[in-house]
């Protein structure tokens, strides 16, 4: 079994062949743009085999694009898609369901899916290629200047993929909130983004690594696989990655750290 003070990954997709069969009827045969092979058949022991080849203690699951309810069970955090049908998370119309959130001090996973009207700038390729990395940033900016963040700071976002391409728009979104009718009295974008969690998902290297921490402290950095929808056989060469990119090894221990802090566990 996984030693229990290793890894704790908080980006983990389960698949079962029902919830499969369930989106392509719905629509969803060629996820979010990847060829229909890519759908993956996750289960339960080749997962523990494969947390047990990293290092992994434990995995939280989540469900991936296109997302689904499965109903009001207990968990330990919540996940949201970065858009539902257009609206993200700055939205006034979804105003409730992040002061519920707030009020319970709720650490929500920010999982990136297809934007509308996605076909008119993905070109045909498959949207986690790029788009999920723009959509994710799209949602937390509009967050951020919504005024949604500072009004609701017990909600704890954990943004995936290393931030994908927010940390470049940081400052960048700073420059233009005058213009936006913003003061500026309250927190600058890149100090409220400070405040959030960012797992290490992704394809791991020295630049994308530098720009996240210009916005993410050590002690907000969180593991993430990706798995099953990142494939088995590349994991452990993301964690060498890692290990080759962070000396010491320290992000091992850091990130199970600041996930148990996070999860109160």
């Amino acid at each position: 079994m996984p030693d229990l003070d290793g890894l704790v990954d908080v980006h983990a997709h389960f698949t079962t062949g029902r919830y499969v069969e369930a989106a392509e009827a719905a629509g969803h045969r060629e996820p979010d743009g990847m060829p229909e092979a890519h759908w993956p058949r996750w289960n339960a022991a080749e997962h523990l085999e494969l947390m047990e080849r990293v290092g992994g203690a434990t995995a939280m699951l989540s469900i991936s694009s296109p997302g689904v309810h499965s109903g009001d069970l207990g968990a330990a955090g919540v996940v949201l898609m970065s858009n539902s049908r257009g609206a993200y998370l700055g939205d006034e119309r979804l105003a409730p369901m992040p002061a519920e959130l707030d009020r319970r001090r709720a650490a929500v996973f920010l999982h990136p899916t297809s934007a509308v009207g996605h076909e008119h700038v993905d070109c045909g390729r498959p949207r986690p290629m790029m788009e999920f990395l723009f959509d994710t940033a799209r949602s937390v900016v509009d967050f951020v200047l919504s005024g949604h963040a500072e009004r609701y700071p017990g909600l704890r976002p954990i943004v995936p993929h290393m931030g994908g391409v927010l940390p470049l728009l940081a400052v960048r979104a700073e420059l233009f909130r005058p213009l936006l009718g913003d003061t500026g009295d309250g927190p600058s974008v890149t100090e409220t983004l400070r405040r959030f969690h960012y797992d290490l998902a992704g394809a791991p290297n020295a630049e994308q690594l530098a720009a996240l921490a210009s916005i993410a402290p050590p002690e907000h950095l969180l593991y993430g696989s990706d798995y099953a929808w990142t494939p088995a056989e590349l994991l452990p060469y993301a964690a060498s990655a890692l290990d080759s990119l962070i000396p010491g090894g320290t992000w091992r221990e850091r990130t199970a750290r600041n996930a148990r802090a996070l999860f109160g566990r």
